[in-house]
């Protein structure tokens, strides 16, 4: 077990480090150090997820023939609404979430971006509370 703000791993020890639902447990003032330590250790990519504090409706479209027109086995609609993340002392467990009051999604990305290369952010299909980002060093 390790300090995410102190990984006891030398420079580029690994091709690719994950972090899934881990930063926001940390206060938001840790959140630059981590993503630093995170850098630091890959030799290549990051993957993290973090929780966005949302409701919203999504709708799927599935019918035959639609991966030869759009390349994909579906057409999803997302339609996101955020809502105000009210703390650790509601949530129990998250110091912070990105909710677009307090911690903006393009806050977020500004930051990520003064620690990487690239940014790709994925959403998974029906589950609108949870961001991927995928970061290149």
């Amino acid at each position: 077990m390790a300090d995410i703000r102190e990984l006891p791993f030398g420079a580029d020890s690994f091709r690719v480090v994950t972090a899934f639902e881990v930063l926001e447990h940390l206060p938001f003032s840790k959140f630059e150090r981590a993503l630093s330590e995170i850098r630091r250790v890959s030799s290549r990519y990051a993957v993290i997820s973090l929780p966005y504090r949302s409701t919203g409706w999504e709708i799927i479209f599935k019918f035959p023939g639609i991966r030869t027109f759009l390349r994909r086995n579906f057409l999803s609609l997302f339609l996101r609404m955020p809502l105000k993340f009210g703390g650790i002392k509601i949530s129990g467990q998250h110091y912070w979430e990105i909710d677009g009051y307090n911690w903006r999604l393009g806050q977020i990305k500004k930051i990520l971006k003064s620690h990487f290369k690239k940014i790709k952010i994925i959403r998974p299909v029906l589950d609108g509370y949870r961001l991927f980002f995928i970061l290149e060093k």
